[in-house]
């Protein structure tokens, strides 16, 4: 089971890891082709894409596999609840986009300080249809756990989105626009194909009475997908506020280096729900939930301190000069990310007694929290305070999903392994801010390397001591 789950997370993470890393392989270019007002905008540009398709989706996309794993394939009532939840979501999006392009003027007032030209807010709004009316057929996808298949797509669209956008900005010069454009064309190509790929699912059924249980199920956990959006993206616009667009530009950079602990993170969340319901009835379902919560935690962890390592080598590649104050913020939000990996691995007991009104308690509260120490701690700690409120916030989420799913569903944590865990990353953490920035390369490799093979030899990896022998004898 383990070897089946994480060959699918590693294509999910391909998949998703793909369009994430673009953002993240790119920033080399926007950081010298673009000013920083720019860079600041086009940022504020992904939280408004964001949140547009995480809103106009309805969590729709989890709702499928609360209630369909258990139907056969083109089954009438499937088809029928499949088909019913892509039109609602295309007649809602298409009406709800179109209101938002009369308010142009006033959004850019309120959020952009009226730096956003027209065109290009046109554009975003046309790239977040494309990917809305892509929830559902991506979300088919994952059901029928076609991992290969799902990462074959997004490599396709990361190759056009690629061409695209240096085409644009390195051969006619083009602006922050070329993002928004690549978006669309790679979009629309994916689109296409997904819809190819599942035309057996969508036809023009609808009923209302039949996606009714599969609706009240995604509504209670629309306000914690919104509540997770706004704690790890409305710092920028609290960052906007009390600093300017060009803090927005440093805090986003230094944000975006630990995004392939975010991949990770969002591969698992596509393929874990699949096996989560599939093996709940089974009598060693308790020892799963709590072995896969200890490696999962265990690998976003020692990821986390890699990164935090090479935070200073990483930012000089990455970015220029300007942007290397941003180093603190990279190293507390490695960290916060592993809380954030926590409340996705560890919630299994709330999912399976359907009581998914305590993710949205938690996530409310956090997002509350997070409001709070934004407005506390920025204008006393700049970029670095938004960070903190970030790390605060998925503690509080993390820590309580995983206390509520533990009284819900007695899972077997695995506690020995997981305060061995925290004991070893917390000495590591302390001793690489003695001098992390002068200290050599290969101090810092052999480092990194002596962590690893320490942790498999506690069993801490999903892998053993034996496998990693074999790789040198």
């Amino acid at each position: 089971m383990y070897k089946d789950l994480l060959k699918h997370t590693i294509f999910y993470g391909l998949g998703i890891g793909l369009l994430r890393f673009l953002n993240f392989v790119l920033l080399p270019l926007y950081t010298r082709y673009f000013t920083p007002d720019d860079v600041g905008v086009l940022e504020l540009l992904f939280i408004l894409f964001t949140f547009l398709t995480t809103f106009l989706g309805f969590g729709m996309g989890s709702g499928i596999f609360k209630y369909l794993t258990s139907k056969g394939r083109n089954s009438n009532d499937q088809v029928t609840i499949i088909s019913s939840t892509f039109w609602i979501l295309t007649v809602v999006a298409s009406i709800v986009l179109l209101i938002l392009n009369g308010c142009f003027n006033s959004i850019n007032k309120i959020f952009f300080n009226s730096l956003l030209p027209r065109n290009i807010y046109r554009l975003l709004l046309i790239a977040s249809f494309l990917q809305i009316l892509s929830i559902i057929p991506t979300a088919l996808i994952r059901l029928e756990k076609k991992s290969v298949l799902f990462g074959g797509i997004q490599i396709f669209r990361f190759l056009i989105e690629f061409t695209i956008i240096i085409s644009l900005v390195l051969i006619f010069s083009k602006n922050y626009g070329s993002v928004f454009v690549s978006k669309i064309i790679g979009g629309s190509f994916t689109l296409i194909i997904l819809l190819l790929v599942t035309k057996g699912w969508i036809k023009f059924n609808f009923s209302i009475k039949k996606i009714r249980p599969l609706m009240f199920y995604s509504v209670f956990l629309m306000p914690a997908i919104l509540s997770n959006n706004l704690i790890n993206l409305s710092n920028r616009f609290f960052v906007k506020s009390y600093l300017s667009v060009k803090d927005v530009a440093l805090f986003s950079v230094g944000s975006r280096i630990p995004m392939i602990l975010s991949i990770i993170i969002m591969a698992f969340q596509y393929i874990w729900p699949v096996y989560l319901f599939k093996i709940q009835k089974r009598s060693d379902a308790p020892i799963i939930y709590g072995e896969v919560f200890t490696y999962y935690t265990s690998i976003i962890s020692f990821i986390a301190l890699i990164i935090i390592f090479f935070s200073s080598d990483i930012l000089t590649i990455m970015a220029t000069e300007k942007y290397l104050s941003a180093i603190n913020v990279v190293k507390i939000i490695s960290i916060s990310f592993i809380f954030w990996g926590m409340f996705y691995s560890g919630t299994a007991g709330i999912h399976i007694t359907g009581k998914t009104y305590f993710i949205t308690i938690i996530m409310i509260s956090s997002a509350i929290l997070n409001i709070i120490l934004n407005q506390i701690f920025i204008p006393k700690f700049g970029i670095n305070g938004a960070a903190l409120s970030t790390l605060a916030s998925y503690i509080l989420m993390g820590c309580g999903s995983v206390l509520i799913s533990y009284c819900l569903y007695k899972i077997k944590f695995q506690w020995k392994k997981l305060i061995v865990i925290c004991i070893t990353f917390v000495l590591v953490f302390t001793g690489s801010k003695i001098d992390v920035i002068t200290v050599s390369l290969i101090v810092k490799i052999i480092a990194i390397i002596g962590i690893f093979l320490l942790w498999t030899l506690l069993k801490l990896f999903p892998f053993r001591w034996n496998h990693i022998k074999r790789v040198f004898v």
